[in-house]
């Protein structure tokens, strides 16, 4: 049966629960070795993780030099059982994802990217908070990790969802939301199985970024776990990651494109998939936050002048591309 998730900015209050130590499946793809150094100290956060009940699948794509580099790396360094499975034949992250998730045994499946780091808190609080019987998906905190070259901690945070991260959300409590946040997700395996995983139509394919093309997996995703179980997703601020902002990622170049994606994503997803009263609530909240930020701008052009100009440029460019894309969908 389906219902209409809430949506609350405050404590979340599930059902009373007795506390078990369920299997957790991390589930990572790569595809370059040019992630190996994200990748290990990915791992080496998993190895200082409080909670011990872990696996950990790395899914490589295309790319056998990481893979064996990788498993050199794990036979040496992690402590955590670990492994390194090589695609020969590459068809994207949603198909590297979802193969994981078969290849996988956790009860609680988690899927992070590449080049995060998490906190050693991390699976205790995923695993606290999706042993409540109405819960089917847990997210967290994306916190960006500037590059130490190119450190730009003026960016506003309004803009995280460029580069994948949550700052924007502003929650402090255990909130229900409507989707995971795709760099730090994780779903009860049950309920993957349910809806088949990731729709393999979406996604980057061949797991490599290409910035023009449409996204929205985890948002889909999400919805139809919802919209099969009824039950919540809620954004643990316990459940923390860091994402590593490399430097391409700084660039007028990659901002623009993103934009525009992410426009193009919000489009295709409003003629995809059946909306309820949560599906683009978080859409509606970035707005809102973006027209906060202009009006914190205007005091600033005397006093900060510099850090106001830059921040309007970006609005502009951002905006701009995030309509364009919006409006260059057209539904097959």
């Amino acid at each position: 049966m389906e219902r209409k998730a809430r949506f609350a900015e405050s404590n979340f209050k599930g059902t009373d629960d007795t506390m078990t130590d369920p299997l957790l499946s991390i589930v990572i793809t790569s595809y370059t070795v040019r992630r190996l150094q994200n990748i290990i100290d990915l791992l080496c956060s998993i190895n200082l993780q409080t909670y011990s009940q872990i696996e950990t699948l790395v899914i490589i794509e295309d790319d056998f030099n990481l893979a064996r580099r990788l498993r050199q790396h794990i036979i040496q360094h992690t402590s955590k059982p670990t492994r390194v499975i090589f695609l020969e034949t590459a068809k994207g992250a949603c198909w590297a994802r979802n193969f994981g998730l078969r290849e996988s045994c956790g009860e609680i499946v988690a899927f992070v990217d590449d080049d995060v780091i998490l906190t050693s808190e991390w699976a205790k609080s995923l695993i606290e908070t999706h042993n409540r019987d109405d819960v089917v998906g847990v997210t967290g905190p994306v916190l960006p990790k500037w590059n130490k070259e190119k450190n730009w901690e003026w960016f506003p945070k309004e803009f995280d969802w460029i580069f994948g991260c949550s700052r924007w959300l502003g929650f402090d409590k255990k909130t229900e939301v409507s989707s995971v946040v795709g760099a730090n997700a994780s779903f009860k395996r049950e309920a993957l199985n349910e809806v088949g995983g990731y729709r393999e139509t979406l996604g980057a394919f061949w797991s490599r970024r290409q910035e023009w093309q449409i996204t929205g997996e985890e948002t889909d995703l999400s919805h139809r776990i919802r919209a099969r179980t009824g039950k919540s997703i809620i954004y643990d601020p316990g459940a923390c990651v860091f994402h590593n902002i490399q430097s391409y990622k700084m660039s007028l170049s990659f901002i623009f494109q993103r934009a525009f994606q992410v426009g193009k994503t919000r489009r295709m997803l409003r003629t995809f998939q059946v909306e309820d009263e949560t599906t683009f609530r978080l859409e509606h909240l970035a707005i809102k936050n973006i027209l906060l930020r202009i009006g914190y701008c205007i005091p600033q052009l005397v006093s900060k002048p510099i850090i106001a100009l830059r921040t309007i440029f970006l609005i502009t460019i951002i905006l701009g591309a995030s309509f364009l894309g919006f409006v260059s969908y057209r539904r097959k």
